[in-house]
C-alpha cells in the first residue's frame, strides 16, 4: 500500500496518442486528479488544436510532437510507452506495431502497462460477436451516430421538432458517443489499475464510440418477439401526453422554458400555476397527463398552455414555478450562461484558468468531487511546440505505484476486475442504477435496496430491465426500524454506498456521508445528485430534460431560428459520471487507506457531454448551433441528401476538406466564405449519385463519410448480431446489450435482471434472520418475497 497522496493519480504516467474528444477527455480527467499525462501529437500538431475545446480537453497535460513514421520519432514514442503506467490510443495494436513494441518487449520491460483502445466501431471488448462487418468509417461522432441509426426517427422527446418528418434523419448535436466512450475508458482503466494492485500485471482495456452510444440506450425496450407478433406499443394519446409534459414553452420575452411535469402532481400544479386548473374537472382531462382521452384533446390543451405561458417572461414564470408552486421547469440557457449558473458555481463545478494565449478561461470544473483528495485544475493545455518532455529522462525511479507492484500469477485466474467489491445501491430511476449495472458487468456484487412496490422506474416495464442486470434486489420499508437496521448492516458489509436522495431525505434515511462513515469508515460514499448538495436549487427535483435546457443543448439541437427542443440523454450521461466516481473512490481508498464522500451532479455530467462548447473567454468564437433543417454544424460536418437517401460528411481536417472538393470537382468552393452557400452547392452535387457511391468515393479519398442507416439504433444492433437473446419470467423475451468495456484478462460478468425483492429472503438470511423472522417481516410488509415461482409443467 502506498503512502497517502494529495491527488489520487499522483505518481502515474499516462501517454495519450488519441485525438478529438473521447480520448483527450478521458486523460484530462486523470490529469485533473494528479496523473502526469503526456500528449503525443503529430509533428504539425493535433488537428483539434483548431477547436477552442482543445484548451479544455488537454488541460494539465504536457505534450510532445513526434513523427511516428521516422526512426527517431518511433524510438521516442517507444521509450514513452515502455515507461508508462497507462497508454491510450484509437488503436493500440496498430500503434505498437508502428513503433516496434511487441508483447515480448512489454512482458520484459513493462509488464504492468495498462493499454486502452478507444475505437469508433470495432472493439475486442464488446463487438467480436458481430455477425456483420463493423463499419470502417472514420471515428467522428457524427459518422458513428449516422451509421448506427442515432439520427433516425427523432421524436419530440429525443431532439426532434414537432411536426418534423420522421422519415428524414436529423443531426444529433449532443456528442454522447464520445462522452460515453471517454467515461467507459476511464472506468476500464481504473478497474484495471485496481486489478493490477492484486496481480502486478497490466492488461488491455477496450471500448468504442459505438459502446458509448449503447450506454445511452434508455427508452428503447429492446423487446424480442418469439411468435412473430408485433411488440406492444404505447397508445398515441399517451405518447402525446408525455410530450406535453415536456413542452418547450415560449414566454412573453421570446425566451423559453423546458417544462418537466410528467408526474401527476407536477402537471396539476402547472395547470394551477397558469390558471387552467378548471380543465381537470372535464372528464377528458380528469386523468391528465397520461390518461387524456384522444390526441386531439392533448393538442387542444397544448394550445391553451402555450397561450398562458406567453403571458409572463421567462424569469417571471421561473419565480412562480419555484416559489409558489412545485412545478418541474428550467430555463433554456446558452453554454456561457450555464458556466455562470449559480448551482454550477456554488457546487464548485466551474474553474477559471489563465491560458497563455487567450487569457482567462472559465470552463468546467471536476466531474467527480472527492472530499479528501479533490481535483487540482490549474494549467491550460500545452502550447504547441513548447514541450518539456524528454522521452529518455528516467521516470521509473520516482514512481511510488510501480515500486510496490509484484507480478503474480493471479492475473490469469479470469476473474473480472471488480470481483470482491460489494456495492449497496439505494437509488432509483436511472443515474445510480445504470452506474451500478455497468460496474456489475465488471464483476462487482450489487445489492439493490428498493421499496416494496419496487424502484419507480420499474413501471416502464421492459425499459427498466437493462438497469437491473447482475443485481440482487432487497425490498424494504425504510421507515420501519427493522428496515433501517437491515440497511445499516448492509452498509457495514459494503465497499460502496450509492444513493440519489436529496440532502434532507438522505439524513432521515441514514444515507448521508456522516451516518454512513460512522457505521463503516472504509465505505466509499457517492451522492449522485441533480443540481448538487449546495446552491439555491439543491432541494429541487431535476429531470432528464433539465440539463439539456440549462447547458444550451436544447438550443444547439433545435437549429437556427427554431424553438428549443427537449432531449433525454442527461440521465444516462449522469449514470456514466456516477460509475466513474465510484471507481475513483475505490482507487482513492487504495491510495490513501481511507474512504471519503464523493458527489456527481446531473448538471456537471451534461456539461461534460457538451464540453466542446463549455469555454467562456474574451474573444471566444460564437456558440455554433445546427442549421434550421437540423442537418449539422456547418458545410464540413453535416447530413446531405443523395439521390437515394442521405449521407453524413465529416471533413474537419484541412486535407479532408481539400480531398472532398477534389472528388466533387468543386475546388472553386475553397475560397467561398458563405458557409450556407457552400452547403447548398454541396447538396446539389451530392444529389447526382447514390449514398453508396459517395461513401466509396469519399472514403477512398480519406474523407469521413457514411451512408445514413434508415432505421433506429436498436434495429442496427440486432441486424449486426450484437444483442444477446434473453428470457425472463417477469420481463419476457428481450435483447441484452453487450458489455460496454472489455478486459483482456477476463470476460464480462453477465448476471440476469432481478425482480423486485427476488433476493430478499436470501439477503435477509445472510444478515442473520431465520425463516420465521423473514416470514413475519413479509407478513408485516417490511419486506416482500419476490422470488420467481417455477411454472408448472
Amino acid at each position: 500500500m502506498t503512502a497517502p497522496q494529495t491527488q489520487i493519480f499522483d505518481g502515474l504516467r499516462v501517454v495519450d496518442f488519441s485525438s478529438g474528444m473521447a480520448g483527450p477527455l478521458a486523460s484530462m480527467m486523470l490529469a485533473d486528479h494528479g496523473a502526469d499525462v503526456i500528449k503525443v501529437e503529430p509533428a504539425n500538431g493535433e488537428w483539434a488544436r483548431s477547436m477552442p475545446a482543445f484548451l479544455q480537453w488537454n488541460r494539465g497535460k504536457r505534450s510532445i510532437q513526434v513523427d511516428l513514421h521516422s526512426p527517431d520519432g518511433a524510438a521516442a514514442a517507444r521509450q514513452l510507452v515502455l515507461s508508462a503506467d497507462i497508454l491510450i490510443a484509437s488503436d493500440v495494436a496498430a500503434l505498437l506495431r508502428l513503433i516496434a513494441v511487441d508483447q515480448a518487449s512489454l512482458d520484459v520491460e513493462n509488464p504492468a502497462l495498462i493499454t486502452c483502445t478507444i475505437a469508433g466501431f470495432a472493439s475486442v471488448g464488446g463487438t467480436e460477436q458481430a455477425t456483420r462487418p463493423m463499419p470502417t468509417s472514420k471515428a467522428y461522432e457524427g459518422i458513428v451516430a449516422a451509421a448506427i441509426g442515432r439520427m433516425t426517427d427523432l421524436d419530440q422527446l429525443s431532439g426532434g421538432h414537432p411536426g418534423k418528418r420522421y422519415d428524414e434523419p436529423a443531426f444529433t448535436a449532443a456528442p454522447v458517443a464520445s462522452y460515453g466512450a471517454s467515461q467507459l475508458a476511464v472506468q476500464g482503466i481504473v478497474a484495471a489499475l485496481l486489478q493490477r494492485t492484486r496481480t502486478g500485471r497490466g492488461q488491455h482495456v477496450t471500448t468504442s464510440l459505438l459502446q458509448g452510444s449503447m450506454a445511452f440506450v434508455m427508452r428503447q425496450e429492446l423487446g424480442r418477439s418469439t411468435d412473430g407478433a408485433p411488440s406492444k406499443a404505447i397508445l398515441p394519446s399517451t405518447h402525446r401526453g408525455i410530450e406535453l409534459c415536456f413542452l418547450t414553452a415560449e414566454c412573453s420575452d421570446g425566451r423559453y422554458i423546458q417544462m418537466c411535469a410528467r408526474q401527476d402532481r407536477h402537471f396539476h400544479d402547472w395547470l394551477r400555476a397558469v390558471g387552467l386548473a378548471h380543465v381537470l374537472e372535464e372528464p377528458r382531462y380528469a386523468k391528465a397527463p397520461m390518461g387524456i382521452f384522444t390526441v386531439g384533446d392533448v393538442d387542444e390543451l397544448e394550445v391553451q398552455l402555450r397561450e398562458r405561458m406567453r403571458t409572463k417572461s421567462q424569469a417571471e414564470w421561473m419565480r412562480v414555478f419555484i416559489e409558489d408552486f412545485d412545478v418541474g421547469s428550467d430555463p433554456f440557457l446558452t453554454p456561457a450562461e450555464f458556466l455562470h449558473h449559480s448551482d454550477m458555481i456554488d457546487n464548485a463545478r466551474v474553474v477559471d484558468i489563465v491560458d497563455p494565449i487567450v487569457g482567462v478561461i472559465r470552463e468546467l470544473g471536476p466531474l467527480v468531487q472527492l472530499s479528501a483528495t479533490p481535483a487540482v485544475i490549474e494549467r491550460s493545455a500545452p502550447v504547441f511546440g513548447a514541450t518539456d518532455v524528454d522521452p529518455a529522462a528516467p521516470w521509473l525511479a520516482g514512481r511510488t505505484e510501480l515500486a510496490t507492484l509484484t507480478v503474480t500469477g493471479a492475473g490469469d485466474d479470469g476473474l473480472p476486475p471488480l470481483n470482491g467489491v460489494t456495492i449497496l445501491e439505494v437509488a432509483y430511476y436511472i443515474a445510480g442504477p445504470l452506474a451500478t449495472a455497468i460496474l456489475a458487468e465488471m464483476g462487482a456484487r450489487v445489492i439493490k435496496v428498493e421499496p416494496l412496490e419496487g424502484d419507480p422506474y420499474r413501471r416502464t416495464g421492459l425499459q427498466s430491465a437493462k438497469f437491473l442486470h447482475g443485481k440482487e434486489s432487497l425490498t424494504l420499508d425504510l421507515k420501519h426500524p427493522v428496515g433501517r437496521r437491515s440497511v445499516d448492516e448492509l452498509i457495514q458489509r459494503s465497499d460502496v454506498v450509492v444513493h440519489s436522495f436529496r440532502a434532507n431525505a438522505a439524513v432521515k434515511l441514514g444515507l448521508d456521508p456522516a451516518a454512513v462513515h460512522a457505521r463503516n469508515p472504509q465505505a466509499v460514499h457517492l451522492y449522485a445528485a441533480s443540481y448538487g448538495s449546495k446552491g439555491p436549487q439543491r432541494d429541487r427535483a431535476a429531470f432528464h430534460s433539465t440539463p439539456n435546457a440549462l447547458t444550451g443543448g436544447g438550443i444547439k439541437q433545435a437549429g437556427r431560428r427554431n424553438s428549443p427542443v427537449n432531449d433525454s440523454y442527461a440521465d444516462p450521461g449522469s449514470a456514466l459520471g456516477a460509475a466513474t466516481a465510484i471507481l475513483f473512490g475505490l482507487w482513492a481508498r487504495h491510495r490513501t487507506e481511507s474512504a471519503q464522500a464523493m458527489e456527481t451532479t446531473m448538471l456537471a455530467s451534461t456539461g461534460y457531454i457538451h464540453s466542446a462548447d463549455m469555454l467562456d473567454y474574451d474573444g471566444a468564437p460564437p456558440f455554433v448551433i445546427a442549421d434550421a433543417e437540423q442537418r449539422g454544424l456547418g458545410s464540413r460536418y453535416r447530413l446531405y441528401r443523395s439521390s437515394d437517401g442521405f449521407i453524413f460528411v465529416a471533413a474537419l481536417q484541412p486535407q479532408e476538406w481539400a480531398a472532398l472538393l477534389t472528388v466533387l470537382d468543386r475546388r472553386d468552393l475553397a475560397d467561398v466564405l458563405d458557409d450556407d452557400a457552400i452547403a447548398t452547392a454541396l447538396e446539389q452535387a451530392f444529389a447526382s449519385a447514390g449514398s453508396d457511391h459517395w461513401e466509396a468515393a469519399l472514403s477512398a479519398a480519406g474523407v469521413g463519410v457514411t451512408a445514413v442507416y434508415g432505421r433506429t439504433f436498436d434495429h442496427w444492433l440486432e441486424e449486426h448480431g450484437l444483442l444477446t437473446p434473453m428470457e425472463h419470467p417477469l420481463f419476457g423475451a428481450y435483447w441484452r446489450l453487450p458489455a460496454k468495456v472489455g478486459f483482456s484478462a477476463s470476460a464480462p460478468a453477465f448476471g440476469p435482471a432481478c425482480a423486485a425483492g427476488e433476493q430478499s429472503c436470501d439477503l435477509l438470511a445472510e444478515l442473520g434472520f431465520d425463516q420465521q423472522q423473514i416470514d413475519e417481516l413479509i407478513a408485516s410488509n417490511v419486506t416482500s418475497d419476490g422470488r420467481i415461482k417455477p411454472t408448472a409443467e
